[in-house]
């Protein structure tokens, strides 16, 4: 039995987009200065192209415990990761009721490092605006950490 972590991608709640909207007044070949506003305003969001799976700490292996990391970051125009700027843990409503606060904060802080070393090693297609790399906000990427029998 192998233990493994599951990264929930398709779970990202909230994204702010960063980087300036660039609009450049008067007509370019042949469009609208509505088609030109248009096209250097388009946004294409960001795309995860490597995402290696975090470990799952051996203590909480042990014990069987599962959680879920809320992580926020902001990727930059390279696209690398620039800041990771929160982890949050969140317990099954059993466990968290059941087991001692300060066991459950050291249970967090293992699987919050686990979660931020692996999400500091992700590379995405950098989002663009306008056709230009810009920076990129993501406010909730949930990272999972579950069990298989």
């Amino acid at each position: 039995m192998q233990a493994r972590s599951h990264i929930l991608l398709g779970l990202i709640l909230a994204i702010v987009f960063s980087g300036a909207f660039n609009t450049v007044p008067g007509q370019a070949n042949g469009q609208s200065e509505a088609d030109t506003v248009a096209a250097q305003d388009s946004f294409t969001p960001m795309e995860l192209i490597k995402f290696p799976s975090p470990i799952y700490p051996d203590e909480c292996h042990k014990r069987g415990i599962e959680a879920i990391v809320h992580v926020g970051l902001i990727v930059n125009e390279a696209g690398n990761v620039a800041q990771v700027f929160q982890a949050h843990t969140d317990f099954d409503s059993k466990l968290a009721r059941h087991m001692d606060k300060n066991r459950l904060r050291r249970f967090a802080k293992l699987f919050e490092d686990s979660a931020i070393a692996a999400v500091k090693q992700f590379e995405f297609k950098p989002a663009t605006r306008g056709g230009k790399p810009v920076a990129q906000r993501v406010c909730d990427m949930k990272i999972r950490f579950q069990l298989h029998d």
